[in-house]
């Protein structure tokens, strides 16, 4: 009988640390609000990605940064900032949204942001909010995802890349932000929707539409 509930017992302990290892390794803070405060920028007003982006690593270049901007965006070096409350920028969802900048010359280095954890095992897709969307890469494992607008929100559109031969796999989801390109991020989520392309004729309207909410972002922007 002591035999019997010690072989239970060990069944019990393996279980829980498969489940405890298999939770471990889920993506986390996908929509960026999980900012631990108070966030209290420095000097520079950097705060660190500890707590501005928990579960995220930023890069330069390859090698990790341990403070991010906050509220505020790169004159022109680049960056990956978390913008939020007090922020003049546009908040996409909830709280707060991350603004990826490239370097604006063009032998700049790359900015990057990164995390590592499972890729679901049901995910066709990984879909995300963006606006000022323009040259921003993403890539799983170093494998480069093409991305696709699929649908246009009040004031976002919607992107997608097809992540489904990836479904199952551990490994680091990275956007990169090289030399001229810019985005606005927020709202990532994986599903098991696949991703369409859509007709030639409905990406034009969708760029259409993700042009014309640039531009009203930009005349915001102008005239504050």
């Amino acid at each position: 009988m002591k035999q019997n509930l010690n072989v239970f017992g060990l069944l019990v302990a393996f279980t829980l640390s498969w489940h405890s290892n298999i939770k471990g390794n889920e993506f986390s803070n996908m929509d960026f609000e999980g900012a631990i405060q108070p966030l209290v920028p420095d000097g520079a007003f950097r705060v660190p990605i500890a707590d501005a982006l928990p579960g995220w690593t930023e890069y330069l270049g390859g090698v990790q940064y341990d403070k991010v901007p906050y509220n505020t965006l790169s004159a022109g070096g680049g960056s990956v900032s978390l913008q939020g409350p007090g922020s003049s920028e546009r908040i996409l969802q909830g709280y707060y949204t991350v603004v990826m900048q490239g370097p604006d010359y063009v032998l700049g280095t790359a900015f990057a942001l990164g995390q590592t954890g499972q890729v679901p095992v049901t995910a066709k897709s990984l879909q995300f909010w963006a606006i000022y969307f323009q040259g921003v890469e993403v890539s799983f494992n170093n494998h480069h995802l093409p991305c696709v607008a699929i649908d246009n929100g009040a004031e976002h559109t919607v992107y997608g890349v097809d992540i489904s031969q990836y479904a199952g796999q551990t490994g680091e989801l990275l956007f990169t932000a090289p030399p001229k390109s810019w985005a606005y991020l927020d709202n990532l989520q994986f599903s098991s929707e696949a991703v369409v392309v859509p007709e030639p004729g409905t990406i034009s309207l969708f760029a259409l539409g993700a042009f014309a909410l640039a531009g009203r972002f930009v005349w915001r922007r102008v005239k504050s």
